[in-house]
């Protein structure tokens, strides 16, 4: 794993410790991705997990939001494989 187990982000002003639930390099566009917690829920119950860019070998690690559809749906494909037992 590229990130440690547990990340802190900012949310709503405050610091919040999420888990890492899983990272990955994606071969078609070279960019890293981490998937983490803050183990919150939807409205039904579903556990909300997010997904941001990240660069490894920066000296400060800094998340960067996913911002195009392409990108949006490659991540859509990953969390479904893994949520299906394919990876």
């Amino acid at each position: 794993m590229l990130l440690e187990d547990k990340l802190t982000i900012s949310k709503d002003g405050k610091e919040v410790e999420c888990d890492v639930v899983f990272d990955f390099t994606c071969n078609e566009n070279g960019r890293n991705y981490v998937a983490f917690t803050d183990h919150s829920t939807d409205e039904d119950g579903n556990e909300n997990i997010y997904v941001k860019s990240y660069d490894p070998f920066a000296e400060k690690v800094e998340m960067e939001d996913i911002e195009t559809d392409a990108e949006w749906n490659m991540v859509s494909e990953v969390l479904n494989s893994i949520k299906n037992g394919e990876v």
